[in-house]
C-alpha cells in the first residue's frame, strides 16, 4: 500500500514554495501560499481527511470565490488568510470511514445560513501542491459537505488562471451505501483511482473495485490516460 508522505506538508510549511513571482497577482499568491509542497508518489483517502483539515488552513471565503468558483471579484490587498467563516466551522462533518458520525448543527437547516449571506455552502481546505512544475500550478483540496468530500487537483497558470481540474477522489455516503474513490499521484504526474463501495454494516468488497487514470501534461492539462 502507498502511504501518504506526511511529514513535507506538516512540517516544512514555513519554507518558500513558489515560483518566479515576477508576473503573479499578490492575491493569487497568498491562495497559492496556503498549499504546502509534498513529495510525490502520495495517497488521497479517507485517512488523511482529518490530518489535512487539523494541520492545513482552511480557504477564505473570498479566495474560493476567487479562484476556486471562479467569480469575477475584486480582493484587497489586506485579506487575511488566517481567516476561518465561523459557519463553516459549524457545518463541518466528522468523517470517518470506520465511524461515520455527523455533527448535530449539520442536521438542522438553520435559516440564518442562507446561501444569500453565505455564498460558499461547502468547506474548501487546501490539502497540496505538486512540486517539480516550472509551467503550472497544481493544487489539491478538499471539499468537504454534509456526509461526503471531494479531493479536487486544480491546476492554474501563473496569473492564476484555471487550466483544467478534475475530481480525483471522493466519498460519500447515500441510502447507507459508502462509495469511495481512492487516488494516487505519482512522479510521473499519473493519477489511478479505484472505485468502490461497499453497505456501512458490511466490509469491502474487491470485486465491486473500478480503476480508472489520468495525466497531467507538461502544460498543466488533466486528460484520460489508457495504461
Amino acid at each position: 500500500m502507498i502511504l501518504l508522505k506526511v511529514a513535507p506538508f506538516l512540517f516544512n510549511t514555513n519554507k518558500s514554495l513558489l515560483m518566479d513571482k515576477t508576473n503573479e497577482p499578490k492575491e493569487f499568491n497568498k491562495f497559492i501560499s496556503l498549499f504546502p509542497e509534498v513529495e510525490l508518489p502520495v495517497t488521497l483517502s479517507s485517512e488523511y481527511v482529518e490530518i489535512f483539515s487539523k494541520y492545513n488552513k482552511p480557504i477564505p471565503e473570498i479566495l474560493i470565490r476567487k479562484y476556486i468558483l471562479n467569480e469575477d471579484i475584486y480582493i484587497p490587498e489586506n485579506i487575511d488568510t488566517s481567516y476561518e467563516p465561523e459557519h463553516l466551522k459549524e457545518k463541518t462533518a466528522n468523517i470517518n470511514l470506520k465511524e461515520i458520525s455527523l455533527d448535530t448543527s449539520l442536521e438542522e437547516n438553520d435559516e440564518e445560513n442562507t446561501s444569500e449571506e453565505y455564498p460558499v455552502e461547502d468547506e474548501y481546505i487546501a490539502c497540496l501542491r505538486l512540486p517539480g512544475v516550472t509551467r503550472f500550478y497544481g493544487l489539491v483540496y478538499l471539499k468537504i459537505g454534509i456526509l461526503s468530500y471531494e479531493y479536487i487537483l486544480h491546476t492554474y497558470d501563473k496569473n492564476g488562471k484555471t487550466i483544467s481540474n478534475q475530481m480525483i477522489a471522493s466519498m460519500k455516503v447515500e441510502n447507507n451505501v459508502i462509495t469511495e474513490h481512492v487516488a494516487m499521484i505519482d512522479e510521473d504526474m499519473i493519477i489511478l483511482i479505484m472505485e468502490g463501495d461497499k453497505n456501512i454494516q458490511d466490509n469491502f468488497n474487491p470485486e465491486n473495485s473500478h480503476f480508472l487514470s489520468f495525466e497531467i501534461d507538461d502544460d498543466g492539462h488533466i486528460s484520460k490516460y489508457k495504461l
